[in-house]
């Protein structure tokens, strides 16, 4: 029996990239897929990092549909940062990044729970990223990302934090740290550090969405009593399955 169809989902960030691949997953899977952006091409266009616009959103979805099952917390921006910017670049790409990555994640996660609370359950997948967790023998030496790394980092705190919480509530929440997956953030960073587009060999080195949207699968599957609290890095150039479940 599936624990997918049917269910409520909401997926944010989903006009492309990684939010692309689960929305699709999900609705072929026969969720009820209610997607969101700030770019055209979703149901609703939300800024994530607006308590008004959340909460409408959120309040739309549950009148119409009913209670929310699944929360993709997807919606996410970067933009290079330098410990040395000026004052006023640096404020400015804290309260950018800061406001999706973070402070958007916590507000749809407020607003959707109730709902899930009240349909008996459900299972927040927050997105996060391979920066945060590489393995040993492949480890991270990118710079200039501090500000989109620590949003990660506190994503990670969320996602811990809820998982405690919530977990008598029938509310599983776990992290999937991705690695390169063929975005538009992506492509327009490898051009502002080439000075071109990438290639097609360089994009055929990356993941899928599509692959992305299938290993979600496979995590909500685990039904209610699958995992909780973890996160799980999917890294790129390596075998895109779920880990053993951490003891």
């Amino acid at each position: 029996m599936s624990h997918v169809a049917g269910k409520v989902a909401i997926v944010t960030g989903a006009a492309q990239g990684i939010g692309a691949g689960p929305a699709r997953a999900l609705a072929y899977a026969g969720a009820r897929v209610v997607t969101c952006d700030v770019q055209p091409g979703t149901d609703a266009t939300v800024d994530v990092s607006q308590p008004d616009q959340v909460r409408r959103f959120v309040d739309d979805v549950v009148g119409r549909h009913g209670p929310v099952g699944i929360l993709v917390n997807n919606a996410g921006v970067c933009r290079i940062t330098d410990p040395l910017d000026p004052w006023d670049k640096a404020l400015d790409d804290f309260d950018f990044q800061v406001g999706t990555n973070f402070k958007g994640e916590y507000l749809m996660g407020r607003a959707v729970f109730p709902s899930m609370v009240e349909g008996g359950g459900g299972h927040v997948v927050n997105i996060a990223t391979d920066h945060i967790c590489r393995p040993s023998d492949f480890p991270y030496n990118g710079g200039y990302f501090d500000v989109y790394d620590s949003t990660k980092w506190a994503l990670l705190g969320l996602t811990r934090g809820w998982a405690n919480a919530l977990g008598p509530k029938g509310i599983r929440v776990n992290a999937l740290s991705m690695g390169a997956t063929d975005s538009g953030m992506l492509r327009g960073f490898t051009k502002a550090a080439t000075g071109a587009d990438p290639t097609e060999e360089v994009v055929a080195s990356w993941m899928r969405p599509e692959q992305i949207g299938a290993l979600l699968l496979e995590l909500l599957e685990e039904g209610p009593d699958g995992r909780t609290g973890e996160n799980i890095p999917i890294i790129v150039g390596r075998p895109i399955v779920l880990p053993p479940r951490a003891s």
